[in-house]
């Protein structure tokens, strides 16, 4: 028996993408539809024009010049530790073996804070009373960008309960550096545990390999 592997759209529905146009415009916007022609996959893409919601039509995947991703992470603070989850129960995560504060994907038309929350539940058991916005970082890497809202807490309820995406421990703050992170996780932990500012940075990796960081 002969398997087919049926080619894939490169891109999903409701993924917020870079493209360019026959005008040499840039533009971004949330997938809308997903077609197929002889030629390959195009979109259909809803951006926000002059303050309007237009609809770009016939968006061809090699004019998407990156994908945009926005996610959430958080630092929960206790007798002067962090909270931080070892990836290794997942298959093909692109993080496994490493430690990561608590956090991850915001929804469609989801409010930052209101996927901290979520995601803080979901991945913990236990409920932010409150929190604050300490920074949003830029992952520069390849053809997509993750924006990454950055939290820290001291303040919650409940228990810690067993989270599907990796092991929870509490690690005192000055241990925390030799704990196997990202190498640009070094450097927004090193801003955020050294100064109370908030702060803007962008990571630049290629291949997912740390390339060098900036300030904004």
């Amino acid at each position: 028996m002969v398997v087919i592997e049926l080619e894939m759209p490169k891109y999903e529905l409701r993924d917020y993408i870079e493209f360019k146009m026959k005008d040499d415009n840039i533009y971004r916007g949330n997938v809308f539809a997903i077609d197929q022609d002889h030629l390959g996959f195009f979109y259909d893409v809803t951006s926000i024009i002059d303050d309007e919601k237009v609809i770009i039509k016939d968006v061809r995947e090699e004019n998407v010049i990156r994908k945009y991703v926005e996610t959430v992470l958080c630092y929960i603070e206790r007798n002067n530790k962090y909270l931080m989850l070892l990836r290794n129960k997942r298959k093909n995560d692109l993080n496994e073996g490493k430690w990561l504060g608590i956090g991850g994907h915001i929804e469609y038309n989801e409010e930052p804070d209101d996927a901290l929350i979520r995601e803080v539940k979901e991945e913990t058991g236990i409920r932010l009373l409150d929190y604050t916005k300490r920074g949003l970082i830029y992952f520069i890497n390849d053809d997509y960008t993750e924006l990454m809202h950055l939290y820290t807490s001291n303040q919650f309820e409940g228990f810690i309960t067993p989270s599907d995406e990796g092991s929870l421990s509490w690690i005192d703050k000055d241990k925390i550096f030799d704990l196997n992170l990202w190498d640009g996780d070094r450097v927004f932990l090193k801003e955020m545990m050294e100064d109370d500012s908030y702060f803007e940075m962008e990571l630049y990796y290629q291949k997912n390999i740390f390339k060098g960081s900036k300030k904004l």
